[in-house]
């Protein structure tokens, strides 16, 4: 199983009872009821179902086993479900089995301690008698307890011995068929975020709450007029933010897009969106214009692009907030608002390989003014032929029988994988136009060729025409595909793990364009983003030892005597007496410790070369001195003062002394050891011995 998208393992009817168990009908609208929680695990005309009762409705839920988070920031939870047309008033809600502050429904015997929290977006219940695909993203902050301020609710709350419950209920008392298709929970770092908290810098009283400006996804898309509302008052304008919380980012990410449906209680005055700047202190508005407030509801987004990402995220969290232009009690009204992290183009490097370059550059698919001017690369199409003067990826024109036009141009983007992750969805945001008439399409550049009917590249978003059209995945929202999710078929195969690189094209799908017009296709913004999951690492540290048993032979006090792996040992320090090899993948690299005696005669009452201590000291016959010294032989680890130069050292008052350290690479580093003894006149005949012990130590 995978270990970021997890089904249904178990469930049960707590209330309502098991409609007619079907085995040999033919599949209608509402599918085949199976008998319970099976029925859930993929989407497809099998379902569980549930007969609710009158008096009493339904309560159902389904357990999703296995659950593990690495380093997940989002749930995000797909359904599929409908009512029959008496249509209960039904919320699915998820089990907190850890805090009861703000719950929707109190703890019980199948959710304890805790209690159920609402999925449904600002908790509007769901009367659809049609089957409807559902997306709900879970965060820390999702649900609040004042129009400010959020609830702790970690992702670890929902998970109790590895499952998450998913409860389907409602108290209308009417009798009806529920079915369920199916069910599945992601655990991911997503780059899309929604808000998880509000300040208020000044106006009025704030009209419902920061969580009713939640995205949603499919089924409930949060563009539902259930808005966040903040006046101004005769003495301050309305100025207020968004925070943005668990933020991670990728090596690559240059770009933060943010999106939002938004109005004014009344005309009059003008409004900005705006993100704060950790690094300068400071707010920078997002378009460059002020925009006429309307009472009719825009959509619309704009990108800070192209920057350095890090300034503009602290702690985590990022600030988008709006503000008005006067001192007015009209409202600022946020219906939906969401930001994504992601990389725009930055070599300005593209390639047409359908038409010609008509003007601007890939440079201008950089910046993102939706309530401005745009900035387009424009590519010329060019007609088709079956004598094509040129060569051409597969489906850069609509590839039917018709002699018409197309153009297609593709560019590739900086992002490089997290290491220790897998990516488990692609994301995108597009905007383009495709002149005048027929259809251009954007697609993301599948690098392992295993879907064969789209050329190289998977067809994503929408499709422009002769207006401007933006999409992304929240904007395509389509549950078969990911939607709001992610793209997650094979996302692995979409991104140059080599190279450390995507690839986006825009084409022509549907040319109905004589050759005569000469349409100019236009790609005013391009970005794309990776959603992943952390993978466990498996730990690994190696660590040897050439020789164990190394010597000197006779020592005397007018020479110096160096250890070899004979035994026999050496008047010159010229080779070493024995190495030690380590490597590791541990996060934060590894230590070596040395620990032992210096050389000691048993035999002679205990009698002992002194050792020469922690100070680096050169080489002095007719002094006693007992020394080591470390190299380098290949690798890139380090030896550790006092034991890194050409001088000698044995700190026996310090151990256990480190000695090397090295990264956590899995490169492996080999140490050569060098030993010195020196003897004075006096110092007592007889055998003299010492053992070393090198300890290294991972830290993961």
């Amino acid at each position: 199983a995978k270990t970021y998208q997890y089904a249904p393992t178990g469930g049960a009817r707590v209330t309502g009872t098991n409609p007619a168990i079907l085995g040999a009908t033919t599949p209608g609208t509402e599918g085949v009821n199976v008998g319970d929680w099976r029925g859930a695990i993929a989407p497809d005309s099998l379902h569980f179902g549930i007969t609710s009762l009158n008096p009493g409705g339904f309560n159902a839920y389904l357990d999703i086993g296995g659950v593990e988070l690495h380093g997940a920031n989002q749930f995000i939870i797909q359904t599929t479900f409908d009512l029959d047309a008496t249509a209960p008033s039904t919320v699915v809600q998820i089990c907190d089995w850890v805090s009861s502050t703000g719950v929707n429904n109190a703890a019980d015997a199948q959710c304890t301690t805790g209690g159920w929290r609402n999925l449904n977006l600002n908790d509007t219940a769901i009367t659809t008698v049609t089957p409807v695909g559902y997306t709900w993203h879970i965060y820390n902050g999702y649900w609040n307890t004042s129009a400010t301020a959020p609830i702790d609710t970690p992702l670890t709350n929902f998970v109790n011995s590895g499952s998450v419950r998913i409860r389907y209920y409602s108290t209308t008392n009417t009798t009806s068929v529920v079915n369920i298709d199916f069910l599945r929970l992601f655990a991911v770092v997503n780059p899309v975020y929604g808000p998880s908290g509000a300040t208020q810098i000044s106006g009025g009283t704030i009209v419902g709450d920061y969580s009713q400006a939640n995205f949603g996804g499919a089924g409930q898309t949060g563009g539902d007029d259930a808005r966040f509302r903040v006046p101004g008052t005769a003495g301050a304008i309305s100025d207020f933010y968004f925070s943005f919380d668990e933020v991670e980012t990728y090596t690559g990410a240059n770009t933060i897009l943010v999106q939002a449906e938004y109005s004014c209680s009344n005309t009059g005055i003008n409004h900005t969106p705006k993100i704060y700047n950790f690094n300068s202190a400071s707010w920078e508005n997002l378009p460059a214009a002020a925009i006429a407030c309307s009472a009719t509801d825009a959509t619309n987004a704009w990108a800070k692009n192209n920057v350095t990402i890090s300034n503009y995220i602290q702690n985590g969290e990022i600030r988008v907030g709006w503000f008005g232009s006067a001192n007015n009690i009209i409202e600022i009204r946020i219906d939906r608002i969401y930001v994504m992290i992601g990389t725009t183009n930055t070599d300005g490097t593209g390639n047409i390989t359908f038409g010609s370059l008509s003007s601007g550059t890939v440079a201008d698919t950089r910046d993102l003014n939706m309530t401005g001017t745009a900035n387009t690369w424009r590519i010329q199409s060019t007609d088709e032929s079956n004598t094509q003067a040129f060569a051409f990826y597969a489906n850069d024109n609509d590839n039917d029988a018709n002699v018409e036009e197309a153009s297609a141009a593709n560019m590739d983007f900086a992002i490089t994988v997290p290491p220790n992750t897998a990516p488990t969805g692609v994301y995108f945001a597009s905007r383009h136009l495709s002149g005048v008439s027929g259809t251009v399409v954007a697609g993301i550049r599948d690098y392992g060729g295993v879907i064969g009917t789209v050329g190289g590249w998977t067809t994503v978003g929408g499709g422009g025409t002769t207006n401007l059209t933006y999409t992304d995945n929240i904007i395509a929202n389509t549950i078969n595909t990911g939607g709001s999710a992610g793209w997650n078929t094979n996302p692995e195969d979409h991104f140059d793990t080599v190279n450390n690189e995507t690839n986006m094209r825009l084409r022509t799908s549907v040319s109905s364009t004589p050759t005569t017009n000469n349409a100019i296709a236009q790609w005013d913004f391009a970005m794309m983003s990776v959603q992943w999951i952390e993978v466990p690492k498996v730990q690994s540290l190696t660590f040897s030892v050439s020789d164990n048993s190394i010597g000197y032979g006779a020592l005397q006090p007018a020479n110096a005597r160096y250890a070899t792996g004979d035994a026999t040992g050496s008047t010159t320090d010229s080779v070493d007496a024995h190495t030690i090899s380590i490597a590791t993948n541990a996060d934060s690299g590894y230590a070596v410790t040395l620990d032992g005696s210096t050389l000691t005669c048993a035999a002679c009452g205990g009698a002992t070369i002194s050792a020469i201590g922690g100070t680096a000291t050169t080489s002095n016959p007719g002094t006693e001195q007992f020394g080591l010294r470390g190299t380098v032989v290949s690798g890139n680890g380090t030896v550790s003062s006092p034991y890194s130069g050409a001088t000698w050292a044995f700190d026996s008052a310090a151990f256990p002394d480190v000695f090397a350290t090295g990264d956590g690479d899995m490169v492996t580093t080999v140490f050569g050891l060098r030993y010195l003894a020196n003897i004075a006149t006096n110092s007592e005949p007889g055998s003299y011995s010492g053992a070393i012990t090198f300890v290294v130590t991972a830290t993961y």
